[in-house]
């Protein structure tokens, strides 16, 4: 095992620190790859049309979009969880 001192830790702590932040960082080059994958993803809208042509009833609409957006915030979590612990 290597025995650094604290001056080698520091600049590792560092040199960590900068990566993480350098990683969270959404570039311009980031933000196009991003539209890129998901610029044909039309489901969420797709799928409120076919409820509304299923159900006439505003009070169901609104239940049913709320479940929706509960699940994806909840794959959301998982996805972001994965993330920071990948990191």
């Amino acid at each position: 095992m290597f025995d650094f001192d604290k001056k080698e830790e520091s600049i590792l702590n560092e040199l960590f620190s900068s990566r993480e932040e350098y990683i969270g960082v959404i570039t311009d080059y980031d933000k196009e790859n991003i539209n890129d994958l998901v610029k044909e993803n039309d489901t969420y809208e797709v799928l409120l049309n076919k409820i509304k042509e299923l159900s006439a009833d505003d009070k169901t609409i609104k239940q049913i979009k709320e479940s929706l957006e509960s699940y994806t915030d909840g794959v959301h979590a998982i996805s972001s969880y994965e993330n920071e612990k990948i990191l």
